[in-house]
């Protein structure tokens, strides 16, 4: 099966469209993955994952809640920098990695499902496709 999440922003739209079936209650951007009494409780990405399965396959996430400046995943079973490894998988610079998957690039110490879309929508709406810049040179 092709994946059909093979731009930066499809992939990003993803999130969004996970994201907003996600209720308050589950969604944490301090777990990967977590069980709770509640159910399953997870951060953005991690949401993500467990709804995709073309990206979930690339990706192992743990039920450990991650620990306070924890840097590490497991993509392909190997240990990756979390921030620099998304950034390349999606396709968008680290640092707007950061600005929306980092629970510390947000103002409230429990961000909101709705408010990671913001700034995803704000991200998707600055970003240029791929070549563009290329095919304007050409004259």
């Amino acid at each position: 099966m092709q994946n059909q999440y093979d731009t930066p922003s499809k992939i990003l739209e993803r999130v969004k469209e996970v994201l907003q079936t996600i209720p308050d209650s589950e969604f944490s951007m301090r777990a990967w993955k977590q069980q709770t009494d509640c159910g399953t409780v997870a951060c953005a990405w991690g949401h993500t994952l467990m709804k995709t399965p073309e990206f979930e396959d690339d990706w192992s996430l743990t039920d450990e809640p991650l620990e306070e400046g924890s840097t590490l995943l497991y993509l392909n079973r190997m240990p990756h920098n979390v921030f620099k490894t998304l950034a390349g998988y999606i396709g968008i610079t680290e640092a707007d990695t950061i600005d929306i998957f980092h629970v510390k690039s947000y103002q409230s110490k429990y961000p909101t499902p709705m408010e990671v879309i913001s700034k995803i929508n704000n991200l998707i709406e600055n970003l240029q496709p791929r070549g563009a810049l290329e095919g304007s040179e050409k004259g």
